[in-house]
């Protein structure tokens, strides 16, 4: 849904797609966070299986993506002079 807000932006309240945006880049920081965290758990313990290396690589290289794009549009947004 947060895409189809940002497509329609023009229609919208500038300020309310910044807030969704913002909380979204919130979110992928928390994640960011939280798949460090179970990594490090994962090798002080030993654990080395592929797949759950694998599921954890995929969801920080998501949530690194997420925060980089977060930030490029907030920004834009802010540069912008539409509505």
């Amino acid at each position: 849904m947060l895409l189809v807000k940002i497509f329609f932006g023009d229609l919208g309240d500038r300020e309310a797609i910044l807030g969704h945006i913002s909380r979204r880049r919130e979110e992928a920081e928390a994640l960011r966070k939280q798949i460090r965290a179970f990594q490090r758990d994962a090798e002080r313990g030993g654990d080395h299986d592929l797949y759950p290396w694998l599921t954890r690589r995929h969801a920080l290289a998501w949530a690194q993506f997420t925060v980089r794009w977060a930030a490029e549009a907030e920004e834009a947004i802010r540069a912008s002079r539409g509505s």
